[in-house]
């Protein structure tokens, strides 16, 4: 049986085809919760062979801001810039820097959650 605690920023069984939505899990499968928005799953829920129950957990997401003035880099407007203000847990995007100023590193979100 396929279970998560409730709360925000627990996994939900979902519903669709991959999904845990009947709260059953055969043993040697997997399926896949859903998380609130703002959240991303992280590792799909799993039943060993054995009877063994592996299961997700949701992550809160980043939120990226940059500090305002000179030199300090902006969002960008790109495909994997920071434009939005958010980035998923385990993602990492690229900011951009004005004129004269080089960019060191990308900016991350650890699967933890944390910038």
């Amino acid at each position: 049986t396929v279970s998560f605690a409730t709360g925000r920023g627990n996994p939900t069984l979902g519903t669709g085809n991959d999904s845990c939505q009947d709260g059953t899990l055969a043993a040697g499968t997997s399926c896949t919760p859903v998380c609130a928005s703002g959240y991303t799953l992280s590792g799909d829920t799993s039943c060993s062979a054995a009877g063994e129950v592996t299961l997700s957990t949701c992550v809160q997401d980043c939120t990226v801001s940059f500090a305002t003035g000179t030199g300090n880099p902006t969002p960008g407007n790109g495909g994997n810039s920071c434009k939005d203000g958010t980035l998923a847990a385990g993602k990492s995007c690229t900011p951009v820097c004005e004129s004269g100023y080089t960019l060191s590193g990308d900016t991350n979100c650890s699967a933890a959650g944390e910038v």
